[in-house]
């Protein structure tokens, strides 16, 4: 064999060797572009507290699907436990909803639960809850995604952190209004007392001079 013919057959062998590695590595490519999409295309369940809207003393659960396909199965567990409440109570409505596995949860779709609203009979803060559910929770989302894929997540949550979160309000929002008719209200109230003890004054007032007459 000519140096020719070898180097000719040497260079057929590593065209060879090349063109099944180019299409390994394309064939590589291609199920790692699918594994991505599918895995891209697979709902996400997540769990976290919101002030609810125009309130500043309300914070909402929200569990929600944030993914792009239907999870399927979605059991939601708390730790520690919802305590039984009082029917229609936000425990009660939690136990309702949560007790037992969602059957289906769309895309964007999500659940909003009245978690905590603040008793100012209560001197402690973190604590004065007039739902009487605890300040923390950790949230278990277990839920099946395609092909049967299961999935889950863990969320440690804080009511107080929440809470804590400044929130600037507008004197001419829906919240603002509120405020205002709350700060009247409070105004007439106290002005009605006073002309109450007014009135009761001078009604003693007067059933004393009638006495000494």
């Amino acid at each position: 064999m000519t140096a020719f013919e070898i180097v000719n057959s040497v260079g057929s062998s590593l065209g060879a060797v090349a063109a099944v590695g180019t299409a390994a590595f394309a064939g590589w490519g291609i199920h790692r572009t699918s594994s991505d999409s599918r895995e891209k295309a697979q709902p996400f369940m997540t769990a976290e507290f919101a002030l609810a809207e125009n309130s500043d003393e309300t914070v909402q659960l929200i569990v929600k699907n944030s993914g792009s396909t239907p999870a399927r199965n979605v059991a939601v567990i708390f730790d520690p436990p919802i305590p039984s409440g009082d029917p229609d109570s936000a425990a009660w409505r939690l136990r309702e909803r949560y007790d037992s596995p969602i059957s289906v949860i769309a895309p964007g779709q999500n659940f909003a639960s009245n978690w905590w609203m603040n008793d100012y009979t209560l001197k402690n803060p973190s604590t004065r809850n007039i739902h009487e559910l605890p300040n923390e929770v950790n949230v278990t989302i277990s839920y099946s995604g395609i092909d049967g894929t299961q999935l889950s997540d863990e969320f440690a949550l804080n009511a107080w952190l929440i809470l804590l979160e400044g929130q600037p309000v507008s004197s001419d929002s829906a919240l603002g209004n509120l405020r205002t008719i709350a700060k009247a209200s409070q105004k007439n109230a106290a002005e009605t007392a006073n002309l109450a003890e007014s009135v009761e004054a001078l009604r003693f007032d007067e059933r004393y001079r009638r006495s000494t007459d």
